[in-house]
This record gives structure tokens, C-alpha cells and sequence, in this order.
């Protein structure tokens, strides 16, 4: 999304700091669309910079790029590792071109030359396994890894066969403490669009994905399986199976959102733990509402009703959705995704 509602922004980041009030939260979230010798992309980069907004409102200390190279990829996920390190969460997205050979993945950086053989993708590309070892190494309490890359092989043909899997990610395992999630499954290709209606600014993974990310009361791997089933169903509505798949190893419970059922045990100086409540979602739709309730831009409302289609200023919002739309458009700047510039580092 790219208005920022300021105050349902901060209780909601607020929930997620009182729930973890020791915990570190840590992201690095890149999307790949501007490929300069593979197909270009159209969505990976709204994807990605909505998911850093949404994570940015539950406390995550977020590193977000655009269009970016092997060096300047490698040099993230290296700065995001030592983030991490020593018992913090961390959370990484990737959405962009990926690959399988051998039954390793690989993220595609933009600047990706069409490789000779398959060794060359090792050479040019950027190994998950390498980051999972990575993450392993550190100590992160926990980290989740998502990856949106299951699109249809972009490297070319040699000898009338691709170079690696014809399409998507290999399905494999992750470490202890973490868990990884597929925007598809096995050999499955994942949708930008369910027809050429479908003008939603973000794919089907994605989209389904954002909003369980500010869901109080939900854990991380009960997101991950309500995300599945919504996907699942949209796509074989359009005759299409992409089923995101995941694998967890890690150990308790996460909560991007913490609710009414979840108390966090906050240990205090004297080493007896407090009880910390949590923010009413009540609370963060009326937040929300009194942000743009003097809005005249209709996308305003129109996101509100998005996210609470019943909420108790629905009626409302409709009617001024309705006023809006027969003024004048009022001029609005424009902001390039690929320009985005990177969170500061907490």
C-alpha cells in the first residue's frame, strides 16, 4: 500500500513490540521486476514493498531493495545475518526470478548474465541454502524465509531443454529454528493474476499473505496455513494449481500480531515476569479510520473497506467512496518503486 495510516501504524507496532518486548525483529525484503538480459518481471517489486510496509507496522526493523545485483545482494543478506545473530527473528522475502539445479535454489540478482551451463548459475546467482547456513550459524531465535520466486524457468534453452527445473523451486527442508515458505508448490508456477481482469497491484501469493501479517492472534505457521488454503482455492478457481508449500522447524510459537489470547511473559529487573496485554484491534480500526476520515482521495476508503469490509465505518466509507469518485481527481505525485530507499538500520 502506499499510503501510511500513521497512528494504526503505531499501535499495531506497538502490539508487536509489547508481545516480544525483548525480542529483536529484523527483515530484509527485496523484489527483482528489471531484469537486464532475463524476462522482466511486473509485480515483484509491489509485492516486496508491501510486504515491508506491513512488517514495518508490527515492529520489524525492515532493509527493503529494488532491482539489485548479486554484489549488493549478497552484501544484505550478510548485514541481515549479523542483525539477526544471537537470538533475534528475522524474516526474509524475496519475490523475483528463482531457480532449481540440482535440487538447490537459487534468487536471480537483476544483473544475471544468460548462463552457459548449469555451474554457472552458482556462479552468478544467489544459493538459499547459503543464506539457511547462514541463519543456522547465527543463533536467530527464529527466522522465516518466503520465497515468491516459483515462475516459469527464465533461463534459456541449450540442446532444446533449460538449464534446471522447468519451473519453480525445489521443495526442500529447513534448518532447526526456521521455516520456509514457497508461493507455490512443486513444478507449480505462481500467479500474478487470476484473468486479465485481475488488476491487482500484487500477485495472488502475495496479496493473500499481507494481510495476515498485521492479524492479532494468529501464529506465524496458522498465517502461513490459512494463506495456503485461500490461494489454493482462488487459483483452481481459474483452473490452476499453486499450492504454497512450507517447511518448519522451529520450535514454539510465533505472532507477527499478538491478541486477546496471547499474553506475553516480559521478564522484569527483578527477574519475576509481567504480564504484558496486547492492543485491541478495535482499537487499530478506529486508529485507522480517524487517519483518513478527512481524506479526499477515495483509495483512502477504499482501502479501509479492504481491510474491514464490515466494519462499523463501512457504511460511511462507501458513501464517501461514492462523493469522491464524481470530483475532479485531484493531482497525486509519483513514486517509483525501483526507487525506493532502503529502512535505516535500528
Amino acid at each position: 500500500m502506499k499510503r501510511h495510516f500513521v497512528i494504526a501504524c503505531c499501535l499495531l507496532c506497538l502490539s508487536g513490540q509489547l508481545f516480544a518486548a525483548a525480542e529483536r525483529r529484523v527483515a530484509l525484503v527485496i523484489g527483482n521486476n528489471n531484469y537486464q538480459s532475463l524476462p522482466k518481471l511486473e509485480k515483484a517489486a509491489n509485492d516486496a514493498n508491501a510486504i515491508a510496509s506491513e512488517l514495518k507496522k508490527v515492529g520489524f526493523t525492515v532493509d527493503a531493495y529494488n532491482n539489485v545485483g548479486q554484489k549488493k545482494m549478497n552484501q544484505a543478506i550478510n548485514e541481515f545475518v549479523q542483525k539477526v545473530s544471537g537470538g533475534g527473528v528475522g524474516l526474509f522475502f524475496y519475490a523475483g526470478h528463482g531457480v532449481q539445479i540440482d535440487n538447490q535454489n537459487f534468487l536471480i540478482p537483476v544483473d544475471m548474465d544468460p548462463p552457459k551451463d548449469p555451474a554457472d548459475v552458482g556462479d552468478q546467482a544467489v544459493s538459499v541454502q547459503r543464506l539457511q547456513d547462514k541463519l543456522a550459524d547465527a543463533k536467530a531465535k527464529y527466522t522465516l524465509l518466503v520465497l515468491d520466486a516459483c515462475r516459469n524457468n527464465p533461463l534459456p534453452r541449450k540442446a532444446g531443454r533449460s538449464i534446471g527445473a522447468t519451473r519453480g523451486l525445489a521443495m526442500t527442508s529447513s534448518p532447526s529454528g526456521q521455516t520456509v515458505l514457497y508461493s507455490a508448490g512443486a513444478n507449480q508456477e505462481a500467479l500474478d493474476a487470476l484473468d486479465e481482469k485481475d488488476r491487482n497491484p500484487n500477485g495472488l501469493f502475495t496479496r493473500e499473505f499481507l494481510p495476515m501479517i498485521t492479524k492479532p492472534g494468529i501464529s506465524a505457521v496458522e498465517a502461513i496455513r490459512q494463506t495456503r488454503s485461500i490461494v489454493k482455492q482462488k487459483a483452481k478457481s481459474v483452473s490452476h494449481d499453486q499450492d504454497p508449500a512450507y517447511y518448519d522447524q522451529s520450535d514454539g510459537d510465533f505472532y507477527f500480531v499478538s491478541g486477546p489470547a496471547q499474553l506475553a511473559m516480559a521478564p522484569t529487573a527483578g527477574g519475576a515476569p509481567t504480564v504484558v496485554q496486547t492492543v485491541d484491534p478495535r482499537a487499530v480500526e478506529l486508529s485507522f479510520w480517524d487517519s483518513i476520515k478527512d481524506s479526499k482521495q477515495a483509495d483512502d476508503f477504499k482501502d479501509y473497506l479492504a481491510k474491514y469490509p464490515s466494519g462499523q465505518f463501512a457504511g460511511l466509507a462507501s458513501r464517501r467512496i461514492a462523493a469522491l469518485s464524481q470530483a475532479p481527481a485531484a493531482p497525486q505525485s509519483v513514486t517509483r518503486s525501483s526507487e525506493a530507499t532502503p529502512a535505516p538500520a535500528a
